[in-house]
């Protein structure tokens, strides 16, 4: 018999973000629910930006705030800025590129299965 914690469930999806400068923009985190608890709206902080929905995955809107929250103040201490992404369906919507394009950003897709050399 395996001993477990009893939190198989809980999840928890992590978008982490990297300037070329090597710097640490804040931390996007989406939790499971259909919204935020008030113990998990109170972790938030200037380096921690929390959302939820009912996969903990990073959707449509869940990525949309993160250009809200994290892109947008990030990206207008610049004229334009490059934004690397992979391949990830939700990374490629009309709504998402059009929200970066009028945010002045350029945008480059990095190819299927090479995410892992980003950062060798």
């Amino acid at each position: 018999m395996v001993q477990t914690t009893g939190s198989e469930k809980i999840r928890l999806t992590a978008l982490v973000s990297v300037t070329a400068l090597n710097e640490f923009l804040p931390l996007f985190a989406v939790v499971k629910g259909k919204k935020l608890s008030k113990e998990v709206q109170d972790i938030e902080q200037p380096d921690l930006v929390v959302t939820s929905n009912p996969s903990a995955w990073i959707n449509e809107d869940a990525f949309l705030l993160w250009i809200e929250r994290i892109w947008r103040p990030y990206s207008q201490s610049f004229s334009r800025c490059l934004l690397l992404m992979d391949q990830f369906k939700v990374h490629k919507l009309k709504v998402v590129l059009d929200r970066l394009e009028e945010l002045k950003t350029d945008v480059v897709f990095i190819p299927h299965g090479m995410t892992f050399f980003i950062n060798q």
